[in-house]
């Protein structure tokens, strides 16, 4: 008798397949599970696995025995669903064994079936039972790999996010598992709330002077900005660590998120154009890290909603900064084209593709006001509507929110340039225009904290 390797706690799910499948198409199933493994490890921030035969287990009399254990201690199952899977007597046992666990705790949704091959004509007679079911539950569709013997970037993604959000939803849940057993009771977790700093009133000119040649027009004409009032804002953009943790307490506390949602729609934020639901909650690092890197491929929609939940969190007022406010910050106090000079360097912030990708927020510099990242790293989304000049801009800190002809409340703001923008893109003056729907890696954003909200220009 063969020993069997020790399965790691971390492990999220089972890959119930047929051999002859993945060997008929290249190893593909193989790879599915990899790059699912690596997915799903990036969206919930942590290291996860996902059971495999092949991989995790050294063949043995006591083969079954030990299959059945692991389907008792995991999750999720992951059919891949061929006519050579149901004519596999161990892969259909798999299916109905999990599908008893998955009962007996009181759920319909821990199965995510998937489709490699039309399978439904060699389902037995005897089988009919489980075929509905697997019909009445999403299936995902895989068949385009039998052409092109690939896994494509956009499958790995739903199916990691099917997965990640009803495995955080079942945190406090029964299902029978060793994770869900000792998740059992967990208290609910916090909101990380952003380190913030007081920024003091004051006043400062605003955009480009005539004389600089790195000035565009959509930078002028410079005017002079007077803002009355001291606020918070953050030391550095939102990181991924932070949203993260409104993100699992949403999932966890569905009166809060029910609150948030509604605050949201107050607002007139949901319409057409977005819809704020649980998958909005999930935001994608790009592999590259989470906890203190700042967040990106965030849409302003959900930075909105975001701030939305902070504020019922600490019964505070956060909100995004008008684009002066921010420009105030950026400057702190210079007059220069960066905070630090009419020059910067890789030293001073995170641009120009010198490190290929965002850093932790915690390298850099700081400007004399004691903010990171206000050159480079990513673009911070602000409050205000894009125009195309500062003809009739406010000059009390408040944010630009009027559509007069020629401009669109779907294009707002963005500020500071990013890790691959060039110098010119990284000034204190230059601005960017965003869609209030898109994500993108290079997007992110920062907050402001204070008691009072400046009035909003129109």
């Amino acid at each position: 008798m063969h020993d069997i390797k020790s399965i790691p706690e971390n492990t999220i799910a089972f890959l119930s397949y047929a051999r002859k499948d993945d060997e008929n198409c290249n190893g593909i199933i193989t790879k599915l599970r990899s790059e699912l493994e690596k997915e799903l490890s990036s969206r919930l921030g942590k290291e996860v696995r996902i059971f495999q035969d092949i991989e995790d287990l050294i063949i043995g009399d006591r083969f079954w025995e030990q299959i059945n254990q692991r389907l008792e201690t995991v999750p999720f199952l992951l059919p891949v669903l061929t006519p050579f899977y149901f004519k596999r007597n161990n892969c259909v046992k798999e299916l109905r064994k999990f599908m008893k666990f998955e009962k007996s705790a009181g759920h319909n949704d821990r199965i995510v079936p998937i489709r490699l091959i039309d399978f439904e004509e060699a389902v037995s007679k005897t089988d009919q039972k489980l075929l509905r079911d697997l019909l009445a539950r999403h299936i995902y569709d895989l068949r385009h790999i039998q052409v092109s013997h690939r896994v494509k970037r956009e499958d790995v993604v739903n199916i990691a996010n099917d997965i990640r959000l009803k495995y955080t939803s079942n945190f406090q849940s029964g299902f029978p598992s060793g994770a869900s057993k000792r998740s059992r009771g967990k208290p609910l977790s916090s909101i990380l709330v952003p380190k913030t700093s007081v920024v003091r009133s004051g006043a400062f000119w605003m955009g480009s002077p005539i004389g600089d040649k790195l000035g565009k027009e959509t930078e002028r004409p410079r005017h002079k900005v007077c803002i009355k009032y001291d606020f918070g804002v953050g030391v550095y953009p939102v990181t991924f660590e932070e949203w993260d943790s409104f993100s699992e307490y949403c999932i966890q506390d569905g009166s809060f998120f029910q609150g948030v949602r509604k605050e949201f729609k107050t607002r007139g934020y949901a319409n057409n154009d977005f819809s704020l639901t649980g998958d909005a909650l999930t935001i994608h690092d790009e592999r590259w890290k989470r906890g203190k890197w700042p967040l990106i491929n965030v849409s302003w929609y959900q930075a909105q909603a975001y701030i939305i939940g902070l504020s019922l969190f600490t019964h505070k007022n956060y909100r995004l900064l008008s684009e002066s406010e921010w420009e105030y910050c950026c400057r702190a106090g210079s007059t220069t084209r960066y905070a630090f000079g009419d020059e910067i360097t890789k030293d001073d912030a995170n641009y120009g593709w010198i490190r290929g990708k965002t850093t932790m927020v915690t390298t850099g510099r700081q400007n004399d006001f004691g903010l990171y990242h206000m050159h480079g790293q990513v673009w911070e989304l602000v409050e205000d509507v894009y125009h195309d000049s500062y003809e009739g801009a406010p000059c009390d800190g408040s944010p630009w929110l009027n559509t007069r002809k020629g401009t669109c409340s779907l294009l707002r703001v963005v500020r500071g340039g990013s890790w691959k923008a060039d110098l010119h893109t990284v000034r204190s003056a230059a601005r960017g225009v965003h869609l209030v729907t898109h994500q993108i890696y290079n997007v992110g954003f920062r907050v402001a904290c204070d008691s009072r909200v400046p009035s909003r220009h129109k």
